[in-house]
């Protein structure tokens, strides 16, 4: 009986070079047909702002940047202040306790890249919350003074 493990021992003890060789040939093989950089996510380039949108933003600010889920609007404004916005967060003398989800997702965007996203979510045009239409409603416009 102890005979009999020892040869399955030395058995597998021959074998498992091969059994190594033939994984690594298969992971070498999928690498060259696949291959994949280190840096592959600072190599992602966006060819707009909207595609950075969708791809670093949309998930919680919602598709048109209305806000979703608790987090803010941050479309519709001047693409100046909203390129403000996110160039303070990525150097951090901007934000409050969100902040640090924010730096997160600007930190390895180029200036080029936050000038797009600014200029995008500029363009965009703000969809009214049900408050935010109520206030309009309320706004009496015969207490502006037309005159200047």
């Amino acid at each position: 009986m102890v005979g009999r493990w020892i040869l399955y021992i030395l058995i597998a003890l021959l074998l498992s070079p091969i059994a190594f060789n033939a994984v690594f040939y298969f992971v070498e093989k999928d690498l060259e047909e696949n291959p994949v950089s280190q840096n592959s996510v600072e190599e992602i380039v966006y060819k707009d702002g909207e595609s950075l949108f969708a791809a670093r933003c949309s998930s919680c600010h919602g598709a048109n940047a209305d806000g979703a889920g608790g987090y803010p609007r941050v479309n519709g404004e001047a693409a100046y202040s909203i390129l403000s916005k996110l160039i303070g967060y990525k150097n951090g003398s901007y934000g409050s306790s969100a902040k640090g989800v924010m730096v997160l997702q600007v930190q390895d965007l180029s200036e080029e890249e936050l000038k797009m996203l600014a200029s995008y979510l500029a363009g965009l045009t703000p969809v009214l919350n049900e408050e935010e239409t109520k206030k309009l409603r309320t706004i009496e416009l015969d207490s502006f003074d037309s005159s200047s």
